[in-house]
């Protein structure tokens, strides 16, 4: 979506900014309840798994969206004129050019929001879809121990710490 808003569309524009100032003003866990409850009554049965990932997917699409708008957005006005003073068109120098330079900036605050989503997960609990922990819990039961919560807590901070 960076992408084609990077092109100036006014009306795609409006659309794509009017997505992603919806979906950054819903919490998640509203969201999550919202797609999963809500959506039943227009037809759309979703279940609890499927509804969890579009509602993430929704909420986090609107903040990646922003992320890679300022990665290109960091790119030197210059650096496209001489793109297209060399012949290239503008996806060619979309691709050649300016998403190389973007990635540095993008790289940084893309791995907060992917840990974020990691941490959000927790929440897909509210409509049934057991996660990481409520696994753990499960195991816990089984085999007697804090085995398992143990591991799943040391595997979440390996998987966070940056």
């Amino acid at each position: 979506m960076a992408i084609i808003r990077s092109f100036n569309n006014v009306f795609i524009n409006g659309l794509i900014t009017a997505y992603v100032v919806l979906f950054r003003s819903i919490p998640a866990m509203v969201l999550v309840v919202l797609v999963y409850f809500a959506l039943p009554y227009v037809g759309l049965n979703l279940v609890s798994t499927n509804s969890v990932i579009a509602s993430l997917s929704l909420l986090f699409s609107a903040y990646t969206t922003e992320i890679f708008r300022s990665g290109i957005n960091s790119v030197d006005r210059f650096q496209l004129e001489a793109a297209n003073a060399l012949g290239m068109g503008s996806l060619q120098s979309m691709r050649w050019v300016v998403l190389p330079q973007a990635f540095r900036v993008i790289i940084p605050p893309l791995t907060s929001v992917l840990i974020d989503i990691l941490k959000t997960t927790s929440i897909a609990y509210v409509v049934g879809v057991p996660e990481l922990i409520a696994r753990a819990r499960q195991m816990e039961g089984v085999i007697g121990s804090v085995t398992p919560l143990i591991f799943v807590s040391f595997l979440y901070f390996i998987i966070i710490l940056p």
